[in-house]
């Protein structure tokens, strides 16, 4: 696995807005504005991840 994928799951995991309450308290937020928050975050990761597919296939050709 592409190490740019790896990246992008990571990312996905950590900015999920269903983890935004964890991430609310620790940063002493409202839920609600870090839902938002972790949504844009959380698309860049999406793009990462499934983005590299491409690459890899364009490589190996």
């Amino acid at each position: 696995m592409h190490w740019r994928r790896k990246l992008g799951i990571a990312m996905c995991f950590a900015f999920m807005p269903a983890i935004a309450p964890l991430w609310a308290l620790a940063f002493n937020t409202e839920v609600d504005t870090m839902i938002r928050i972790l949504t844009v975050l959380f698309v860049p990761s999406l793009i990462i991840t499934l983005g590299s597919a491409a690459t890899e296939k364009k490589s190996d050709e």
